[in-house]
């Protein structure tokens, strides 16, 4: 049975005045639409996997088929379909600071953060998938299995975290920024990708 649950609320601001958005996440035969809390402007998935049911949505079939709910035919391993949006992505971190040390939660297969390797970032990831995590460490790309609360990572030992379509997955937002806050170093930087 795949478990989830309906919001009736903002978890970012409680406000219940909420809007659903013309786009939406497929899983299987399974829908989670997109809403946005018209009081803060949040954007989060209205209907959420939870527990495993959460994690078996990044299983290796999903990172073939339904990589960005099927708005690209690029299969997510494929380093080289991405690699003009990884420069892109790594020329705004560094329009922000020179390299430093930088976590991507929800890391996928790596590409991005070995990217950024090359060009003199020290990289970790965060990652659900078991797969995506085996591939991003094939590739040199220190990545830790599970969600940011689950990692256990260090106090203030980033200079910027990267979040690129993943905060509107998370089951709770305010503990996931939380956990971004007492990872990132004094005057770190967090970038936000969304829907």
């Amino acid at each position: 049975m795949f478990e989830t649950r309906t919001l009736d609320r903002c978890l970012a601001c409680g406000g219940r005045h909420l809007t659903r958005l013309p786009m939406r996440y497929a899983f299987r035969d399974l829908s989670f639409p997109l809403s946005e809390c018209v009081g803060c402007g949040m954007r989060f998935l209205s209907v959420q996997p939870v527990g495993e049911s959460l994690a078996s949505l990044y299983s290796e079939t999903s990172f073939e088929q339904d990589f960005r709910c099927g708005r690209t035919q690029s299969h997510s391993f494929d380093d080289a379909a991405f690699l003009d949006e990884h420069r892109g992505l790594v020329d705004d971190f560094e329009r922000l600071r020179p390299p430093g040390r930088l976590l991507e939660v929800g890391s996928a297969s790596g590409g991005l953060l070995r990217h950024a390797a090359d060009r003199g970032w020290t990289v970790r990831g965060v990652e659900l998938s078991p797969a995506a995590v085996e591939r991003s460490r094939r590739l040199g790309v220190e990545v830790t299995q599970g969600d940011l609360n689950t990692a256990q990572l260090p106090a203030a030992a980033f200079d910027l975290v990267y979040m690129g379509d993943v905060l509107e997955h998370v089951p709770d937002c305010r503990a996931a920024l939380a956990e971004v806050a007492r990872v990132l170093a004094p005057e770190g930087f967090l970038v936000l990708r969304g829907p």
